[in-house]
């Protein structure tokens, strides 16, 4: 198998991976701590500073706004958040991935395998519904963690890709295509972190301009929306929105 397929299929099983981790850790946070949830979201009401820093924590948390998003968008599908509410914890995310670019010496993805044994003898030795929810929930957050990582090392050949850096000199002086392209790749990796660390690294190896660096950093946020969008599109308007 050529390495150009063998990136693809790296990426894609990562991103599959992402997405039954989100999945799985919504529907458990929703059945064990939906009506918690909703009477957290009352007492909230407008306090848009308190979700906002709520969308800091799980974006920090992930280290990806993506995933934020994207588990944000499932909430509000299931009415355990407000779309206002959803609107507000956006950014807040996009703000705690930035963070997490900025302190990311802690690897989140070590913590996956204990997870993953504390799920299992949960559910395996768990008698109660609570204790199958809490073991879903645990399982899917060490998902969730792992196939981030695999993202990362799935777009590590684009780090030190040569043919990156000279594609990217060459439209250096084309902000819209460098936007476009960032926010695409942004798309297919489902992970904005992946990609800030993709222009990050260009950028310290003086491969790229720091303005080169700007416009792609203004796509990677504008492509940052767009797997949640895509996803909300199979959970109804409400999630769209």
């Amino acid at each position: 198998m050529n390495s150009g397929a063998l990136f693809l299929l790296q990426l894609a099983g990562s991103i599959a991976l992402l997405l039954w981790g989100i999945n799985m850790l919504s529907l458990a946070i929703s059945k064990q701590f939906g009506w918690w949830l909703k009477r957290l979201a009352a007492i909230a009401g407008r306090r848009r500073l308190a979700i906002f820093g709520s969308g800091i924590a799980l974006g920090a948390g992930f280290q990806s706004s993506t995933a934020a998003i994207l588990l944000a968008g499932k909430m509000v599908a299931q009415r355990s958040l407000s779309t206002a509410q959803g609107l507000v914890l956006a950014p807040g995310a996009d703000v705690g991935s930035t963070l997490a670019a900025q302190l990311f010496n802690i690897n989140l993805s070590l913590l996956a395998p204990p997870l993953l044994l504390i799920a299992y003898l949960v559910n395996r030795l768990g008698q109660s519904e609570n204790a199958r929810q809490i073991s879903h929930l645990i399982f899917g957050f060490a998902l969730i963690v792992l196939a981030l990582r695999l993202i990362l090392q799935a777009t590590t050949p684009l780090q030190q890709s040569p043919v990156t850096g000279l594609i990217l000199s060459l439209i250096a002086d084309e902000p819209f295509l460098l936007i476009l392209i960032a926010a695409l790749l942004t798309f297919i990796c489902h992970s904005t972190l992946a990609v800030v660390l993709v222009v990050a690294t260009l950028a310290f190896n003086n491969t790229i301009t720091p303005i080169t660096a700007f416009w792609l950093v203004l796509g990677i946020n504008a492509g940052g929306g767009l797997p949640a969008l895509a996803a909300g599109w199979g959970e109804g308007a409400v999630s769209i929105n």
